[in-house]
C-alpha cells in the first residue's frame, strides 16, 4: 500500500465559499446520522454565523478540487475542532491524517490542547481520532425525553438578530401578561426543530436559521398540576424576514438588548435559557 502523504493544499475559506462548505456539511451530517433537518441554504447561513462567532473555516484541496473542510475556533483551553470532513470518495488516502499533521505542526502549534466531539455511534470516527493520539476526555451523556406525550411537550425558539453589531432578542407577551419566547405544542410526526420553526412562523411571521450548538429543555407545572416540557433552540432571524404578530395568544412583540430582555422575561427558568443563549452567541 502506498503510504506517501497526499498532495493536499490547505487554505482558509472565505464567505463566498459558504455554499460549498454547506454542501459538505450536509454530507457530514448524513454520514454521522445526526438528527438535523436543516436545508443547505440554512446550513449556509449557519456557517456564516459561526464565522461571526469567531470560527475559522479551512478547505482541503486535492488535485485542484475541494476534498473536505474543517471548522475550528481558539478557546481558553486551546483549539476546539467543531467540524472535520473528508469527501467519502477520497477517504483511506490519508488526507485527513495529513491535514491534521500540518495543522498540529503549523496553525495549531502553540495550542496546549485540541478538543473535539465524536458521536458514540461513529466507530470509524472514534478509531480515526484514536489513531492520531486523541484519547477520551469526558463522556457526553443525553437523557432522551422524546417519549413524553405530545400533550405535555412544546418547542420554541430564542430568536436574535444583529443590527449594527448589537444583538437583540425577540420576546413575546401573552395576554396573561407574562413575557417569554415564542413556543407551541408539537404535532404528531414533527421533530422538535420542525415544531419550533413552525410555531415561530405562526406566532411572529419570522423565519430563522437554528444553530446546531444549542438545545435547552425546561419543565414547569401548570396551575392544573400538569407538567410541561419545553425545548428551546437558538435561531438567528433571517435577513429581510419581518416580524408581525399573527397569533391570537400573543398580545405584544418586542426586540430588546440582553440586559433589558433579561429584566422583562417573567420566569426564572426562561431567564436561564436566555443567559445560556447570550453566552453561546458571545462565544463563551
Amino acid at each position: 500500500m502506498n503510504r506517501e502523504s497526499p498532495a493536499v493544499e490547505i487554505r482558509e475559506a472565505d464567505r463566498s465559499e459558504m455554499q460549498l462548505l454547506a454542501a459538505m456539511n450536509a454530507r457530514l451530517i448524513r454520514d454521522e446520522g445526526a438528527d438535523n433537518p436543516m436545508s443547505e441554504p440554512e446550513l449556509t447561513e449557519r456557517l456564516g454565523g459561526y464565522l461571526d462567532a469567531g470560527y475559522t473555516a479551512i478547505l482541503f484541496i486535492v488535485d485542484g478540487k475541494p476534498a473536505g473542510y474543517a471548522l475550528y475556533r481558539y478557546e481558553a483551553s486551546g483549539v476546539f475542532l467543531h467540524h472535520f470532513f473528508v469527501e467519502q470518495r477520497l477517504r483511506r488516502r490519508r488526507i485527513g491524517t495529513e491535514v491534521m499533521r500540518r495543522l498540529l505542526e503549523g496553525r495549531w502549534q502553540s495550542a496546549p490542547m485540541v478538543t473535539l466531539e465524536v458521536r458514540a455511534t461513529n466507530g470509524a470516527g472514534v478509531a480515526f481520532w484514536r489513531s492520531l493520539g486523541f484519547d477520551p476526555h469526558s463522556v457526553r451523556m443525553c437523557l432522551d425525553r422524546r417519549d413524553v406525550p405530545l400533550s405535555e411537550r412544546a418547542c420554541g425558539v430564542v430568536v436574535y438578530r444583529r443590527r449594527l453589531g448589537a444583538v437583540h432578542y425577540l420576546l413575546v407577551r401573552q395576554h396573561d401578561g407574562n413575557w417569554g419566547f415564542p413556543k407551541g405544542h408539537m404535532d404528531a410526526g414533527e421533530s422538535e426543530r420542525e415544531t419550533a420553526v413552525r410555531e415561530l412562523r405562526e406566532e411572529t411571521n419570522l423565519s430563522v436559521t437554528l444553530r446546531e450548538d444549542f438545545r435547552e429543555m425546561i419543565t414547569y407545572r401548570l396551575p392544573s398540576g400538569q407538567q410541561k416540557w419545553v425545548t428551546y433552540f437558538l435561531g438567528r432571524a433571517r435577513r429581510f424576514s419581518t416580524t408581525r404578530r399573527r397569533h391570537a395568544e400573543i398580545a405584544e412583540l418586542a426586540w430588546l438588548p440582553y440586559e433589558e430582555a433579561r429584566r422583562r422575561v417573567s420566569f426564572d427558568n426562561a431567564r436561564a435559557v436566555l443567559d445560556r443563549a447570550e453566552r453561546r452567541i458571545r462565544g463563551a
